[in-house]
């Protein structure tokens, strides 16, 4: 887990300043660690779908992309 939140905090270098790196490093731990395989095997696909689709509108794609993304089977 340690190598993963490294990787993250080192590829928001450039965007986030030494306060924000800092909450995140905390927000990454925290969550990251509460996180098993039990929680990951009870997600619904709708709930993968869901993530998914917020993932690609937060990296910026328009609406039109994520509607086209959720209509696809």
């Amino acid at each position: 887990m340690g190598r993963e939140i490294y990787g993250i905090i080192n590829d928001m270098a450039e965007v986030l300043n030494a306060s924000q790196m800092q909450k995140l490093q905390e927000v990454l731990v925290k969550r990251l660690s509460e996180n098993t395989v039990s929680d990951y095997l009870q997600t619904t696909n709708e709930e993968f779908l869901d993530r998914f689709l917020t993932a690609k509108h937060l990296e910026g794609c328009s609406d039109k992309t994520t509607r086209n993304y959720e209509g696809t089977e």
